[in-house]
């Protein structure tokens, strides 16, 4: 390279450097990020009248507060645990107004995914199983789902099942649900059958 040629990119390099920075791009660096609008929370309840007249939807936490309001001010409410025709299952909750036409919500149930404890692997002649902690979701053993957990202070678990059965679990038993998928609830030796 010629010296010439040197000191044209000596200063070519130097105009570059000492060019001046758009300072733009700087400010939006710093600029913090928008914050996304919250998500519209689902509204998987229908209401109908006694008629069977479509209302219009609402949240569910909109319905059990209108159930609550219309339980304390003595508002005979009659409720259905059914499933539709996919499985799914739905509750039905008929809030009786004899002067004036009733509400009937539907409620769309969705069950929590189950906590698996622990996962083993099939091994050899061996069925593999999931063990899952007693959390709503889980399976039990007449192929039932855990709706709800109630710990009563004692060595069982009180556990309400999507249909609303009542059992107890002990609380150091194990809900285990095998590869072929045989669901069974193993409780320990000295637990002395204290569960259903």
């Amino acid at each position: 390279m010629s010296t010439m040629n040197l000191a044209a990119t000596v200063v070519a390099g130097t105009a570059l450097v000492l060019a001046p920075i758009d300072p733009q791009p700087i400010r939006d660096l710093n600029t913090p990020l928008p914050v996304p609008a919250p998500e519209p929370e689902p509204t998987p309840v229908l209401n109908f009248d006694n008629h069977g007249t479509y209302w219009g939807c609402d949240t569910i936490a909109n319905t059990e507060a209108l159930i609550a309001r219309e339980r304390a001010a003595g508002t005979a409410i009659d409720e259905w645990h059914v499933t539709d025709y996919d499985g799914q299952p739905l509750r039905i909750v008929r809030c009786a107004d004899p002067d004036f036409l009733d509400t009937i919500c539907v409620i769309s149930v969705s069950h929590p995914e189950p906590e698996i404890l622990e996962k083993f692997p099939a091994r050899g002649q061996l069925l593999g199983y999931d063990r899952f902690a007693i959390t709503p979701g889980a399976p039990l053993p007449d192929g039932r789902t855990i709706a709800t957990v109630e710990d009563p202070l004692g060595s069982s678990w009180r556990v309400t099942d999507d249909q609303g059965g009542v059992r107890w679990l002990h609380k150091h038993g194990q809900l285990i649900r095998y590869t072929s998928g045989a669901v069974t609830f193993v409780e320990p030796e000295w637990a002395g059958w204290s569960s259903d």
